[in-house]
């Protein structure tokens, strides 16, 4: 069947889609702006600001995404089951290195990590009631092809291909590093270096794999993860609260974990200039930054194709539509239990300082290589000359809060190799999907044509194929290795430049129905590039960035002229100065404060701006035309 013969409901009705995002905006950017206010209330044990936008956000966007489902058009869907297809996708949109991540940032930044969380699975909204009533309508499958179709131009669809290889890199990157350090934990005397290159040999059998087996591999992934996840934090819970289901005894452990923060202080075992409270918003980001941080995200995750279908068989839109909400709905099952994992290994960790224990009597999985980021426990000295740990002694690595999962639940060991297992086979399959997407990318950007239809697999041949899969996946390998960032900043970047680059495309092609190929590419274009430079320029490079812009930091004066004085010192050749010049540079270096993993929300808005502006100048010159014909 043609990609043109495929029926389905081209446009959402005006009523319904204004209704959903004021919905979706409410929920997912005004609620949280109000928490502080909210968390004055309780309810079970949960402050109601953390409730909210820890569940009540994403039961709301599940909502919102069977109504798109429900508006459909009923039509069969001749493969795999809704149900199956969707958890298919949850395995992977809920990726290995995403799941680690986003728990680490719970445990981390307590209410302040919800940001990720609502940023990750937010933007499906924007998917299911925007994009993808428009991909039905040209029966496309891939963000190239859409874009090609509705200009009619390849221009548009090779720049979206080159800013989606730059994202899925990213991406990549993440899992690899993730499969690496599990890996490593699981084995003993083999080089960093060698399980790398093996890594990367299984994703590139997976990139190339192209069967029914590689979808039923995606749920299974998604069963493991989720179904060891589950049964760890459901034992917590019923131990420690008596209630089995984790997403309701985690706000008892709320209500006892506050009031251990309270007590620890009293004891002077936890310093409250570092160790915040972890129901408290505000802390780790701002209320600006936790704004800019979730936008950011759901734009980027709303471009990304994972989360567009993107299959090699074609779908009715009303199966895709189906299977595709089926994954929010498994999805958000899993993101709802994340901030019970978090909450429960914050507890034991505050319980066992409330005990008075020692680096030698501390629970098991704190003493752990794998788990302490400055391994042994409590390495330099103690802060209690008696040997007692305090509660910022013990320096959790954010990453290995999921894979201890089933340790800090008293499993036995063989159930946390299972963990791990389960999360590399999901890395793996993640990082498999992203090469292919990219090998395709590569296909549509350099053949003639091929971003217009549906060429026939293999049409840069078998040996080109395997060569461009072999550079991507040698590339994000070495990506992997050489940016030094944890799991969480490389996702947080991906999204952001998706979001500053692909968004302003899909968002312009999906409300018109016929763009300008140029005007589009250089309004994604437009955005990438400034938030590229920004996350580069920040990160990267911090002092340039902050000599040649410090006009726009959010930096109180006496920071700046004490960065100034720092930076003298450094040019009259003092090595400590400069030392402490970078350090600085990295935390002032920024424009108004926003966060360099929000920096979608610079590139996305100029990206829109800058189509606009040339779609006005496009009318300008076109208007003489018009008059001279009239006359």
């Amino acid at each position: 069947m043609g990609a043109r013969a495929i029926g389905g409901p081209a446009r959402r009705p005006g009523w319904k889609l204004a209704a959903v995002l004021l919905v979706w905006a409410v929920v997912a950017l005004v609620l949280p702006a109000f928490a502080p206010l909210f968390n004055a209330v309780r309810l079970q044990g949960f402050p109601l600001g953390f409730y909210l936008a820890a569940q009540g956000v994403l039961v709301v966007f599940a909502l919102l995404g069977f109504w798109a489902a429900a508006s459909g058009k009923r039509q069969e869907n001749a493969n795999s089951p809704p149900i199956l297809a969707g958890m298919s996708t949850a395995g992977v949109w809920i990726s290995g290195a995403t799941c680690v991540a986003l728990a680490g940032a719970l445990y981390a930044y307590g209410y302040d990590g919800l940001a990720f969380v609502i940023g990750f699975s937010g933007g499906f909204v924007i998917i299911a009631w925007i994009i993808l009533p428009a991909f039905a309508e040209t029966g496309s499958e891939s963000i190239e092809e859409f874009l090609s179709h509705r200009t009619g131009s390849p221009i548009a669809a090779r720049a979206a291909a080159l800013m989606l290889i730059f994202c899925l890199i990213l991406l990549v990157s993440a899992e690899l590093a993730l499969i690496r350090t599990l890996i490593e934990r699981l084995t003993t005397g083999i080089s960093g270096h060698i399980l790398l290159a093996a890594a990367v040999i299984a994703v590139m059998a997976i990139a190339l794999t192209r069967t029914l087996w590689m979808s039923r591999l995606h749920a299974l992934s998604y069963l493991l993860v989720f179904g060891m996840v589950t049964l760890a934090a459901g034992a917590m819970s019923l131990v420690t609260f008596d209630v089995v289901i984790p997403q309701l005894g985690y706000g008892r452990g709320l209500q006892d974990l506050a009031a251990l923060e309270r007590r620890l202080i009293l004891d002077g075992v936890s310093d409250p200039a570092i160790v915040r409270p972890f129901t408290q918003p505000n802390i780790s980001l701002s209320r600006e930054n936790f704004l800019a941080l979730t936008l950011s995200l759901m734009l980027g995750a709303a471009a990304m194709p994972q989360l567009l279908g993107r299959l090699p068989a074609r779908k009715s839109e009303r199966g895709r539509n189906r299977s595709n909400h089926w994954a929010l709905f498994f999805v958000v099952l899993l993101l709802m239990t994340l901030p019970a994992i978090a909450t429960f290994a914050k507890l034991d960790i505050y319980t066992a300082v409330a005990r008075a224990v020692t680096s030698e009597t501390a629970p098991v999985w704190l003493t752990r290589q794998s788990t302490i980021l400055t391994a042994p426990l409590c390495a330099e000295s103690c802060a209690d000359r008696g040997g007692r740990l305090h509660v910022e002694d013990i320096a959790v690595d954010p990453e290995a809060i999921l894979p201890s999962t089933a340790i800090i639940a008293g499993f036995p060991d063989y159930t946390g190799w299972l963990l791990a297992a389960a999360l590399t086979l999901a890395a793996g399959l993640a990082a498999g999907q992203g090469i292919a997407i990219m090998t395709r990318s590569v296909e549509l950007a350099v053949v003639p044509g091929a971003s217009m239809g549906h060429p026939s697999r293999g049409s840069l041949g078998r040996a080109a194929t395997l060569g461009v899969t072999l550079a991507l996946a040698a590339l994000a390998a070495a990506i992997s290795v050489g940016i030094r960032a944890d799991l969480l900043t490389r996702i947080s970047w991906a999204l952001s430049l998706a979001a500053a680059g692909l968004f302003p495309m899909l968002f312009l092609a999906a409300i018109q129905k016929r763009p300008n190929s140029l005007c589009l590419a250089f309004s994604g274009l437009a955005g990438f590039a400034v938030a590229l430079y920004y996350i580069v320029g920040t990160q990267a490079f911090p002092t340039k960035f902050l000599t040649l812009w410090y006009e726009y930091s959010n930096m109180p004066e006496w920071r700046l002229e004490a960065f100034e004085e720092v930076r003298r010192n450094c040019l009259d050749a003092a090595q400590d100065a400069c030392a402490e010049m970078e350090e600085m540079a990295r935390e002032l270096a920024n424009w108004w404060g926003i966060d360099a993993r929000a920096a979608g929300i610079i590139g996305a808005p100029l990206g829109l701006l800058v189509a606009i502006l040339l779609a006005l100048a496009a009318a300008l010159r076109k208007a003489p035309a018009r008059n001279a014909g009239k006359s």
